[in-house]
């Protein structure tokens, strides 16, 4: 019991290390007029897949002027808050660094 309680003592006593928290996406390939492309749960799959967190997902524009015309790409992505820890990891499934454009925060910092 005193072991115990000592463990308990100990482990409170350690600081909890917040966690930086970045966004990452990945292009839909949605195609205006014709499809809407991958949808946020097909690519929390393969994050899921990685043991990746999300703190949050949104589907949003990638930020840049894209011809509104039939049969063009819409310039829509799926993003993702991810730990910063797990960057590398996503890179490799084809996700990258976002740079939110509209109504996206920047990276935050949240605790385990």
């Amino acid at each position: 019991m005193v072991v115990l309680m000592l463990a308990a003592m100990i482990i409170a006593a350690v600081p909890v290390r917040a966690e930086t928290y970045v966004w990452v996406y990945k292009p839909d390939k949605s195609v205006q007029c014709e499809s809407d492309g991958r949808s946020l749960d097909d690519d929390q799959t393969v994050l899921d897949q990685l043991g990746v967190r999300v703190g949050t997902r949104r589907k949003t524009g990638d930020g840049n002027s894209h011809l509104a015309a039939c049969g063009f790409p819409s310039g829509s992505v799926n993003a993702y808050l991810i730990p910063r820890s797990d960057v590398d990891r996503v890179r490799a499934a084809g996700f990258s660094l976002f740079r939110p454009p509209h109504g996206l925060s920047a990276p935050v910092e949240r605790r385990p």
